[in-house]
C-alpha cells in the first residue's frame, strides 16, 4: 500500500504541469525512495547492475540491433560540466550517441554543453537553452530531436507552440529536425499529434509535413542500406 500511495502522489505532481522541475522529483523523491531497507536496496542494486551487464553482452552480440546510446535523465544532478565523469566511456564507445542537450537552465551551463559536444553526439534532444552552441550544431549538421508538447506543457519554452524553437530550426538548412514525444505516457500526445501541432502552428501543408518526416531518415543510427529502404517506403 505504501508503494501505491507513493506512486499516486508522484503522478499527482504532473497536474498541472507548470514547470519541468515537477517531473524529475518523481524519481528522486518517490521512485528512488521505494527501496526502504538494506535487503531491498541490495536487491535493487544487484538487479540494475545485472541489467547493465546483460545490456552490454547483448550490445556486443547483436551490434546490428543495438545501434546507439541515449544519455538523458536529471542532468542537474551533476551541474556545471560534472557529467565529464562519463567522458571516458563515451570516448571509447563505438556506437552513435544522442543526448538531452540544453533541456533547461539548470542543465544548460556552457561547461556542460561543451562536455556533451565533446562526445560528438549525432543527435541532440530538446536544444532549448543554447548560446554559442548553435554555431557548432550548424557546423556539424546535427539532428535535433524536438518535442513540442513536452516543452510547452512543462513550461520549458515560453509563448506557446507558435514561439517554440522548432520554427527557428526548421528554417535552417544546415540541420535536420526530427519530431518526438518525450513522452506519450506523461504528456498524452502521440507522434501523429505532434505532426498535427507542427502543421497547425507553423503553417505546414501535407507536402511539407512529409518532407519533415523524411528528414529523420538521414540521421538514423543505421547504415546506407537501411536509409535507402526508409526513403523508398516513406512518402516522396
Amino acid at each position: 500500500m505504501e508503494i501505491v500511495s507513493g506512486c499516486t502522489k508522484a503522478f499527482a505532481c504532473l497536474s498541472p504541469f507548470e514547470e519541468l522541475v515537477g517531473f524529475f522529483p518523481l524519481f528522486s523523491s518517490y521512485i528512488y525512495g521505494l527501496p526502504t531497507d538494506v535487503p531491498s536496496i541490495r536487491q535493487a542494486t544487484a538487479s540494475v547492475l545485472q541489467g547493465f551487464l546483460e545490456d552490454g553482452v547483448v550490445a556486443e552480440k547483436y551490434r546490428g540491433r543495438v545501434v546507439g546510446l541515449d544519455f538523458c535523465g536529471d542532468l542537474s544532478a551533476r551541474p556545471n560540466g560534472q557529467i565529464s565523469v562519463f567522458t571516458p566511456i563515451f570516448q571509447r564507445v563505438s556506437l552513435p550517441i544522442t543526448v538531452h542537450f540544453g533541456e533547461y537552465a539548470a542543465s544548460g551551463s556552457p561547461e556542460e554543453l561543451e562536455t556533451l559536444l565533446s562526445w560528438y553526439p549525432r543527435r541532440l534532444g530538446h536544444a532549448i537553452c543554447l548560446d554559442e552552441q548553435r554555431k557548432v550544431i550548424k557546423e556539424r549538421g546535427l539532428c535535433l530531436e524536438l518535442l513540442l508538447s513536452c516543452n510547452v506543457q512543462a513550461g520549458m519554452t515560453q509563448g506557446g507552440f507558435a514561439n517554440h524553437h522548432f520554427g527557428e530550426w526548421l528554417a535552417c538548412d544546415r540541420v535536420k529536425v526530427s519530431l518526438g514525444t518525450d513522452d506519450v505516457g506523461v504528456f498524452g500526445s502521440g507522434l501523429s499529434n505532434e505532426y498535427r501541432l507542427a502543421s497547425e502552428h507553423f503553417g505546414l501543408d501535407q507536402k511539407q509535413i512529409c518532407t519533415l518526416a523524411r528528414q529523420g531518415i538521414e540521421a538514423i543510427f543505421g547504415g546506407e542500406e537501411e536509409k535507402e529502404r526508409l526513403r523508398q517506403v516513406m512518402w516522396i
